[in-house]
């Protein structure tokens, strides 16, 4: 699931996308995502990723771009998601609200 997100100061719309990059491998599945940041100028697109990460072992999902963590000219941004939830050993967990910082470049 993901929303679209409209950072008004740019005037353009941020589609954070996510998926396991390894479903196939018993031991990775949960623990290797990608992260896809996809953008428009409509909500509607067309859409273009503009910029794509890969994580491990962090198996992130479920990104969010909230508004109230979007500077002023909207050049900086805090993503929300939670991380893996398998892991069962609290000292290394990932599984939680976990927040990124995000730097976007205009031009």
């Amino acid at each position: 699931m993901t929303g679209i997100h409209h950072i008004a100061p740019l005037d353009v719309y941020i589609m954070p996308q996510w998926h396991y990059t390894h479903l196939d491998d018993d031991q990775r599945r949960w623990k290797a995502t990608c992260l896809e940041f996809y953008q428009a100028s409509e909500p509607w697109g067309p859409w273009s990723l503009f910029h794509a990460q890969h994580f491990e072992p962090e198996g992130w999902y479920n990104p969010s771009i909230p508004a109230k963590y979007i500077n002023e000219n909207g050049t900086r941004l805090w993503i929300f998601l939670a991380g893996d939830w398998t892991t069962a050993n609290v000292k290394t967990a990932y599984y939680g609200l976990w927040m990124i910082e995000m730097n976007v470049e205009t031009g």
